[in-house]
């Protein structure tokens, strides 16, 4: 029980401050399991006399993480991995499992404890996946690789998992089809999609951020696209909400009119923005950013945070930190702001590949397999814990990562070039193997 404390432990303090993470181990081999997870807590500014609960129980979760799904065999989220054995689940508010859960879904995972799975780190109380858009695509820009959608404009990025019932991506996108969109918010409100979902649906959906809110004319904005709450609709009262509040609107489709008008909305309660206490490992854009010396106060995925001299930086520093850079980040939410220890720059793949491989070196498998993969043209490409995986061969295999790659399948790969001219993966996706 011990040895699963210490992997915890060791998974979190490396997100939360790195000069204590040896010394936490250290202790956390030593002694009782309250007493670690007290060191544990300790460094969460939230240890004291009385028992520690999750969201099913009187307290609040310890971890909150925020990001897309790049594995499975549980969730594997920022390079955590949660047990979901017991994980209440939940998709646009509605109830389900697992199953509807894929590569590139951005969600939120909330967690109270450690995992009893040896292979997890934590076990996930609480799951959300909120759709940013759904509905029809009403235009497409090939040029610059977006649809638009209930008036989103959605990026589709070299990296973004499509799923359609045509296999050749965004080029067979056509206008009138209805799709799920996953993934991150920019500077400018437009979505940079993390996955494309072709589906059978029968009512609209726009996440985002509130705006333009007049109560009296029942009128509001989310995205840029305007809503109306019709009059004989007394199941939804604007007075509670404000201009800034995360909210999920349903319309019913077609949705021709204009403002749209309101079938159902809901505020969202659990989404990036943890609450004050807790632990936050979350990715997402910088939507604005101002720096004064060795400090900076930033927004990203709709939460204040503040840099200051003891952040620690991976792949980057501060002068970096500008507007619109994908980053990941970790540290604890104090007085409604994320006090960043850890960030790490997360480049967007620029770039694809398709090709035959030809070798696979798995340099560590705890807890996410990483490594490189050679391909037949003896090019390189880096596989981190933040590479997402997905399997379109015939084989379909859910868990599918490095350990499952073998000499002459068919990649493709999403790839960025960092500083050192190494190609990094952000997509590993098969698309054929020879073992059919």
């Amino acid at each position: 029980m011990v040895s699963k404390v210490t992997k915890s432990v060791s998974t979190l303090i490396s997100a939360v401050s790195v000069p204590l993470a040896a010394v936490l181990l250290r202790s956390a081999t030593r002694i009782s399991l309250f007493v670690a997870t007290c060191a544990l807590l300790l460094v969460l500014h939230a240890c004291s006399s009385e028992p520690q609960s999750g969201i099913s129980g009187s307290g609040a979760p310890v971890l909150v993480a925020n990001g897309p799904i790049s594995g499975f065999g549980s969730v594997i989220v920022n390079g955590v991995r949660f047990d979901t054995d017991s994980t209440e689940i939940y998709v646009n508010g509605n109830n389900a499992n697992e199953q509807a859960l894929k590569p590139g879904h951005v969600i939120t995972v909330s967690s109270g404890n450690s995992a009893v799975n040896s292979e997890a780190d934590f076990s996930a109380e609480v799951l959300h996946l909120d759709h940013d858009v759904q509905g029809p695509i009403s235009q497409i820009d090939t040029v610059n690789r977006s649809i638009e959608v209930l008036g989103q404009r959605v990026i589709i990025l070299p990296d973004t998992k499509i799923n359609l019932q045509n296999p050749d991506g965004f080029v067979s996108m056509q206008a009138g089809q209805f799709v799920q969109i996953s993934g991150f918010r920019n500077s400018s409100g437009e979505i940079e999609a993390s996955r494309v979902d072709e589906v059978t649906i029968a009512h609209g959906i726009v996440t985002g951020e509130l705006s333009e809110l007049d109560v009296a004319n029942r009128l509001f904005s989310v995205g840029g696209a305007q809503f109306m709450v019709a009059p004989d609709n007394s199941t939804i009262d604007l007075s509670t909400v404000q201009n800034g509040t995360l909210v999920q609107v349903f319309t019913d489709l077609p949705t021709d009119a204009n403002p749209m008008v309101v079938s159902s909305f809901r505020q969202l309660t659990v989404s990036s923005r943890a609450a004050n206490g807790q632990q936050l490992i979350g990715r997402g854009n910088v939507e604005s950013i101002t720096i004064e010396g060795n400090r900076a106060q930033l927004t990203t995925s709709g939460l204040q945070a503040v840099i200051d001299e003891s952040t620690v930086f991976v792949n980057g520093q501060l002068a970096d930190v500008v507007v619109d850079s994908r980053l990941k980040f970790s540290g604890l939410v104090f007085n409604d702001q994320l006090l960043i220890n850890k960030l790490e720059f997360t480049p967007r793949a620029t770039k694809t590949l398709e090709s035959i491989t030809s070798n696979i070196v798995v340099t560590s498998n705890d807890p996410i397999y990483q490594g490189y993969i050679k391909f037949n043209d003896q090019t390189e490409v880096q596989v981190n814990s933040l590479t997402e995986f997905i399997d379109h061969s015939q084989l379909a295999h859910r868990q599918f990562n490095l350990a499952h790659v073998r000499s002459g399948d068919s990649l493709i790969v999403g790839y960025y070039v960092d500083s050192g001219g190494r190609f990094i993966a952000t997509l590993i996706d098969r698309i054929a193997t020879p073992e059919f």
